[in-house]
């Protein structure tokens, strides 16, 4: 094979225009790198960042919020069932709430949840729905602030808020 420098050092010009076809058949691709050992080559790079993705991900998995684990753990130690922390679950789902745990905080917000959630549903699910809310306001909210099962619909203000707040001055 003929190097650049020789064929540019030679005077004849019929030595110098064979060196350059072979100079230039080097650069057109007739020795060039098979395209198997590229891709083996890039299929490596591509799995070596995975790799790097994967094991960054592991590292700092525990770092991430995980609220239903939360919602879980404290629905349990507050004495709910499983069936209390579902019912929750898809009231927090059909209000688009962040996490259920908001309803957990306050026997109005619960409630006001629940009236928009069994909205739609039939009168049997619905009450079936309130008196479950009505459980769940009673475990967590102690009996004296649940709500009262004298309301025909089930589901009422809870007992120490008066129907007009005004009314109570």
């Amino acid at each position: 094979m003929t190097t650049l420098a020789q064929t540019f050092a030679t005077t004849d010009p019929k030595q110098f225009r064979s060196n350059l076809r072979e100079v230039q058949n080097h650069f057109s691709g007739e020795t060039m790198i098979p395209i198997e050992w590229i891709l083996l080559a890039m299929g490596i790079v591509l799995i070596a960042i995975s790799g790097f993705g994967i094991s960054r991900w592991w590292q700092t998995r525990h770092l991430r919020s995980r609220p239903l684990l939360a919602y879980y753990q404290v629905g349990m130690d507050l004495g709910l069932t499983m069936q209390h922390l579902w019912i929750c679950y898809r009231i927090a789902r059909s209000a688009r709430l962040p996490t259920p745990l908001t309803l957990l905080m306050s026997p109005n917000t619960l409630h006001q949840y629940a009236q928009k959630y069994v909205g739609h549903m039939n009168p049997l699910r619905a009450s079936l729905t309130y008196r479950q809310v009505n459980q769940i306001a009673a475990i967590i909210f102690q009996p004296s602030i649940a709500t009262s099962s004298s309301n025909r619909q089930g589901l009422g203000r809870p007992a120490n808020i008066p129907a007009n707040p005004t009314s109570g001055r």
